[in-house]
């Protein structure tokens, strides 16, 4: 920063008296704190300050679930309505991200004489034994009955009610029921809301928590104003505080008077340094309420995403726009990790397994990156090709005072063909060992069909998430047969050399990449010759 621009930062007066409050409905209690810890989990908060000990700490880390809680959002209507619930690990949440929403807790869902319909289906289907992970069942079912689903969908199709019970449970663990009546229980609870129109008392409270929460959304957080000189005892007290803006420019502004305030948009990843490593934050910056970086706007040949958009927005769009991606979006962490973390989020880890990079790799998408101009009042804006974002182990391009804006990406044309696959150890909430997306376009009017272009994206293949350009060379231009896909495998060798790890050995990577290739190449040359084998029923929700 140059001496100019800190000078700039140090004449913002920094409003410690506004900065302090967090507003959010507990239940249906409405809570201010005022100076909360920076590094605060939800679950602490509710187990440890607030005694409501229903929420269960089980690994710490958002695997298990046991901790589960809803977080209830209003749209942006005027109404106010509808009402978005979202399950989410409430020990990896941080007590910031609550600004503006409601918190709900297994605590206030029914009484012993008057039990919630979820609670009512579990204790009729015996979906409990020791207990320890039911609270956490209970919320995700909860989430799973205030979703909206067209009823004749579930009463028709049985594969897409089954997905749908799978999707909503797949980040809850049991290690001594057993899964059967807990998914019978899941049975009862869609019947009954679906098909027989079962309600509850939030439903009943729907209009009156919507004009709370709109009212909480007052830009009380990160107030800048100049002229004016902060003194010791202010800058103190601003460092050792959670603060949540609501514009982009106002983020930057406070993150560049405040350079070792933590970043924190889902914290499904930046949330495992407090609960697993035990670091300590003094100062946190909340995204989750800057609107800018939620936009998804459709264009004639693109997609824009907002790196602020949760992975469960973008699986609803891409639903739409690139079902071939919806099994592997299934498969991001659980329904409680899609529903907070975020696209920007992904990226700005560079995390070589991470699952969107391969994805945004094949479709040739590019991403944007912004920085505070010298003045601190506007944004500049940059945009690099997504293949030439990640450049080592965790290492990009973007500069220190830049933040990932948004990512662009192109839309598929009628001869596209997009196929993109996840291999791990288990098939919920797991870590990729290979993770594959293939785009190619293909000149169908000859016979064989010639490649006119291909990108193949991989992840857990080496230290960034990469383009398979070698091999991608060998197909481009080639026939799409036997002998130019054998001659892609061998290339991928020159593309990757993979390591060894705890979760798969070099020789299985790649072994495995190319394997996947040549399903891809089955899968539109002779789909009759591959076996369907899925424990996920994913593809009913494309």
């Amino acid at each position: 920063m140059t001496a100019r621009f800190a000078a700039l930062f140090d004449s913002w007066v920094v409003e410690p008296q506004n900065r302090r409050m967090i507003r959010f409905l507990l239940n249906d209690e409405p809570i201010e704190l005022n100076t909360p810890s920076a590094d605060l989990t939800v679950l602490d908060w509710l187990r440890l300050h607030q005694q409501l000990t229903g929420t269960k700490e089980g690994c710490g880390s958002g695997d298990c679930g046991a901790c589960t809680v809803v977080l209830v959002s209003a749209s942006d209507t005027q109404s106010g309505l509808p009402l978005s619930y979202s399950p989410a690990n409430s020990c990896i949440l941080m007590i910031g991200a609550l600004q503006g929403h409601q918190l709900i807790t297994v605590d206030h869902l029914g009484t012993p004489t008057n039990l919630h319909t979820v609670q009512s289906a579990l204790v009729e289907h015996h979906g409990s034994q020791c207990g320890f992970c039911t609270p956490g069942f209970v919320m995700s079912l909860f989430a799973l009955f205030h979703q909206r689903i067209e009823s004749e969908s579930l009463a028709e199709n049985p594969s897409y009610r089954h997905a749908l019970i799978e999707q909503y449970l797949g980040g809850n663990l049991c290690r001594c029921t057993g899964y059967r009546p807990i998914i019978a229980a899941a049975e009862s609870v869609l019947e009954q809301r679906f098909q027989h129109n079962a309600r509850d008392q939030f439903d009943a409270n729907e209009a009156k928590v919507a004009k709370q929460l709109r009212d909480f959304q007052i830009d009380v957080f990160g107030q800048l104003k100049e002229p004016g000189a902060i003194d010791s005892e202010s800058r103190t007290a601003a460092k050792l505080v959670v603060h949540v803006p609501q514009t982009l420019t106002q983020a930057m502004r406070l993150w560049s008077s405040l350079p070792d305030a933590q970043l924190v948009a889902g914290g499904t990843d930046k949330g495992l340094e407090v609960t697993q490593q035990l670091r300590s934050w003094e100062s946190v910056i909340h995204l989750n309420e800057v609107s800018e970086l939620k936009n998804i706007e459709h264009y004639q040949s693109e997609l824009l995403v907002g790196a602020g958009v949760s992975i469960a927005a973008l699986l609803e769009t891409l639903t739409i726009d690139f079902p071939q991606a919806v099994p592997m979006l299934l498969r991001f962490g659980s329904e409680q990790v899609r529903s907070q973390a975020t696209v920007g989020g992904n990226l700005g880890t560079a995390s070589p397994i991470g699952d969107l990079p391969p994805l945004l790799l094949a479709l040739g998408a590019d991403i944007d990156l912004v920085s505070l101009d010298d003045r601190g009042e506007g944004l500049i804006r940059r945009t690099l090709a997504l293949s030439e974002y990640f450049v080592g182990y965790r290492e990009t391009q973007r500069a220190e005072n830049e933040w990932i804006h948004s990512v662009r990406i192109p839309l598929l044309s009628a001869n596209d063909e997009l196929r993109v696959y996840k291999i791990s150890k288990r098939v919920d909430d797991d870590i990729s060992s290979v993770c594959a997306a293939i785009w190619m376009q293909l000149d169908t009017q000859s016979t064989p069909a010639n490649v006119l272009d291909v990108r193949m994206g991989f992840g857990g293949m080496a230290a960034i998430p990469k383009r398979a350009l070698e091999a991608e060379g060998v197909l481009r231009g080639a026939h799409f047969n036997d002998a130019s896909i054998e001659a892609a495998c061998l290339a991928l060798s020159k593309d990757f050399q993979p390591i060894d790890d705890a979760r798969s050995s070099a020789h299985y990577r790649q072994q495995v990449a190319a394997n996947l290739l040549k399903r891809f190449y089955l899968e539109l040359n002779s789909p009759q010759e591959l076996s369907q084998l899925s424990m996920l029923n994913t593809e009913v929700l494309a």
